[in-house]
């Protein structure tokens, strides 16, 4: 009984829909047959590529996460942001420090990623530092 009341609380979607890896990874937590086991070597082989857009964050921890030749690291005082080398004028850039809400979320962000085995460079956690603590 237990077991099933867990098994649909892992089914249950995230309310975000933008980054909502974290239903795939609740689903890759679930008992697997061989055809799940399938699909999910499938998932993980298409989604763990590096992140490739503009404005990735964290390059203060990961100096090649922005884009070489056409952007620079930019302390934003959390993380860093990948910025282009031209066009954009560094005084117009907040540098605001996290709500105590934000921090709060960043810790269980933190380790929920670092559970799943997620970097800085997998797309979903470039998906949800952006969605959360860019300005």
């Amino acid at each position: 009984m237990q077991r099933q009341q867990q098994q649909q609380q892992q089914q249950q979607p995230t309310s975000s829909w933008r980054c909502s890896l974290q239903a795939t990874i609740n689903w890759l937590h679930r008992p697997a047959t061989s055809v799940t086991l399938l699909l999910q070597l499938l998932l993980l082989l298409s989604t763990n590529t590096a992140a490739r857009g503009e404005g990735n964050v964290g390059c203060q921890f990961v100096r090649t996460l922005c884009l070489q030749g056409s952007e620079v690291c930019y302390d934003d005082n959390i993380f860093g942001k990948c910025i282009p080398t031209t066009g954009v004028d560094v005084e117009d850039i907040e540098k605001t420090p996290l709500t105590e809400e934000q921090s709060r979320t960043l810790a269980t962000m933190l380790e929920e990623l670092q559970g799943a085995g997620l970097g800085w460079y997998h797309p979903y956690v470039q998906c949800l530092y952006k969605e959360h603590f860019t300005h």
